[in-house]
């Protein structure tokens, strides 16, 4: 029986909250018991569900979290998160407000912000908590080293903050086994020493995001930022394998199955031409549930235990696929788009057939595409997310099985 939400939805996705756990442990082995896991779980947990996700990690023991902007942190903590939560974006100043509020924990990345920090520390007469971000070579945020002895010392004039995290980005992905990589690293070492040395002791220094934690043992200091391998995804095909689980599927049924005769053009402009007489399924999902328009005439999702290539410009809704060459399909029967081992194909794969990275595959998952969280073999609770990005969660009711 597949995993249909309750509503009545044509295009929904699988969270396999077991494959999530099972992660969470394989990581935590690979780096240590002294190293921690700091779970990112921005953009929507990668599209996977947030508050969802992060119920599941809290549930694992995880004690830290990572999003992007403060309204991400700010529904954990009303969702009743309790783990620390890492803002790792830039913060305006009334963001920063929001932070102390909600007992988020904010980064800083220059002195503009360490002032603005300090002076509301003095408002709420509270010593607030911060990371500070080094950039060691990524070229977006953070202080660079020729500004850090400055920065210190204007840090030492403060009474109202407190530097307890200190951090960088590795901006090699595809070759972070090499030197680009390890220079990072070293340059990083130099700024902790000058943090030291100014004797502040930040009590946690974090470094590796999902490459380094695979392939890069002398980035994992005293935490880790694990982003795309939480879901079971790898974001470089040079990475060591871990046997990680996919927690992600995306599925959707045949709408209706046409008898097209050979030399008639199919989909917006006619980019594809029927060859043979041809079967082709009408698949209710396109670029507004999130798959991506460079789908169009290239790569394939499964079928029945097939695969069937995608034909015609995938449009807003619709995406036609040929299935000349697979007997007896028809009206509901399920597709995979990827995902579910075994059954589907794996993302990475997926994602390769148009060049797009499996990061955006995942995020581009639409909020009108409803998700099914799967537990123990059962489907627990289920969310239709609205357009305005409010969600809803229920359990579902039973569905019919889908024809196999």
């Amino acid at each position: 029986m597949a995993d249909t939400p309750s509503f009545t939805q044509a295009t929904w996705a699988v969270v396999d909250l077991d494959a999530l756990a099972w992660n969470v442990r394989v990581l935590q082995r690979q780096v240590g018991s002294e190293c921690r896991l700091m779970p990112v779980v921005k953009a929507d947990a990668y599209g996977h569900g947030a508050v969802a996700v992060a119920r599941c990690l809290q549930k694992e023991g995880v004690d830290w979290l990572c999003v992007a902007r403060s309204q991400e942190g700010i529904e954990l903590r009303q969702a009743g998160l309790e783990p620390s939560i890492l803002v790792l974006g830039p913060l305006a100043r009334e963001a920063l407000e929001i932070c102390a509020s909600h007992n988020l924990i904010p980064t800083l990345f220059d002195t503009a912000g360490l002032e603005e920090l300090e002076n509301l520390g003095k408002k709420r007469r509270q010593k607030l908590e911060f990371h500070l971000k080094i950039d060691t070579g990524m070229g977006r945020l953070g202080l660079q080293l020729d500004s850090l002895s400055e920065w210190l010392g204007q840090l030492a004039r403060c009474k109202h903050v407190r530097l307890t995290g200190l951090y960088s980005h590795l901006a090699s992905i595809e070759s972070i086994r090499g030197d680009d990589a390890r220079r990072q690293v070293e340059r990083f070492h130099e700024a902790a020493a000058q943090v030291e040395a100014a004797r502040h002791a930040p009590k946690l220094k974090h470094m590796a995001a999902s490459s380094a934690i695979l392939d890069l043992p002398e980035a994992w200091l005293q935490g880790v930022r694990s982003g795309l391998v939480l879901y079971g995804v790898y974001p470089s095909h040079r990475a060591s394998r871990l046997g990680l689980r996919s927690v992600m599927a995306v599925h959707t049924r045949v709408a209706v199955v046409r008898e097209i005769p050979a030399g008639n053009p199919l989909g917006y402009e006619g980019t594809f031409v029927t060859q043979r007489h041809s079967r082709i399924a009408v698949l209710p999902i396109g670029y507004g549930d999130g798959l991506p328009q460079a789908y169009s005439n290239r790569g394939c999702v499964s079928l029945g235990g097939h695969r069937v290539p995608i034909v015609g410009q995938v449009s807003m809704d619709l995406t036609l696929v040929d299935v000349t060459d697979v007997p007896a399909v028809q009206r509901g029967d399920e597709v995979i788009i990827f995902g579910e081992e075994g059954r589907g194909r794996a993302l990475e794969e997926f994602a390769h057939d148009a060049g797009i990275s499996p990061y955006e595959i995942l995020c581009r998952v639409g909020v009108r595409v409803p998700r099914v969280y799967r537990q123990s073999g059962n489907v627990i609770a289920s969310r239709q997310q609205a357009a305005s990005g409010a969600a809803t969660t229920a359990t579902p009711a039973a569905v019919p099985p889908a024809r196999s």
